[in-house]
């Protein structure tokens, strides 16, 4: 119900700037696979983290969660028709993007994430709960991502939680980024799992398909 990897890179400093448009995807790709050495396979440890999190605050609710290990769209198809007679509600996560964001090449890093989570009755698909929201993005930028995803939820972060200078300063520090990274993950899972308080009898998690 969490893709295997998200749809921009586990680290993405910086995809939309102030006049500076989209950043090339070789850039972003280079400053993540030096973040990798520093401080490990974050992108995997944080999609645990959300599904963990998010899964115990589901529970809290009085939901009764299943896994299948099936990707959103093979729900619907006649071979798991069981599947969808035996759950009350699908529910649909989308990491857009984890990370670290920038807004301008002399503006700081911070930890950020973009998540979307959609529940749908499985069998007639009628949209039963949407979440767009970020964390560590700026409003400016927000504004740009709306238009793109839809009008997004902007939860703000504690003004004391750190920040990092530059690239540089991220490398330096791959411990308390990552923390705090993890730490910005659980806040949008729980986030999401609170707003899901009404319990059904069943639901099944499943993935935004990434083909």
């Amino acid at each position: 119900w969490l893709p295997q990897s998200t749809r921009t890179h586990p680290l993405c400093p910086r995809l939309v700037s102030s006049g500076l448009g989209f950043v090339d995807t070789g850039f972003v790709l280079g400053q993540a696979s030096k973040y990798k050495e520093k401080a490990g396979d974050i992108g995997r440890v944080c999609a645990k983290q959300f599904r963990q999190t998010l899964m115990h605050q589901l529970a809290r609710n009085g939901y009764h969660v299943k896994e299948s290990g099936l990707r959103y769209w093979d729900y619907f198809k006649p071979s798991h028709s069981e599947l969808r007679k035996n759950s009350d509600a699908i529910l649909r996560i989308q990491l857009e993007q984890v990370g670290f964001w920038s807004s301008g090449i002399r503006t700081p890093y911070s930890a950020s994430i973009i998540a979307i989570a959609e529940m749908v009755d499985p069998n007639t698909r009628k949209l039963l709960y949407r979440e767009r929201l970020s964390i560590g993005i700026s409003e400016k930028e927000l504004k740009l991502i709306s238009a793109y995803l839809g009008e997004v939820n902007n939860i703000r972060r504690p003004k004391n939680k750190p920040t990092f200078e530059n690239f540089r300063d991220l490398l330096a520090n791959p411990e308390e980024s990552s923390s705090d990274l993890i730490h910005v993950v659980e806040k949008a899972a729980t986030h999401i799992g609170r707003g899901l308080r009404n319990p059904m009898s069943s639901m099944f998690v499943a993935s935004e398909d990434q083909d």
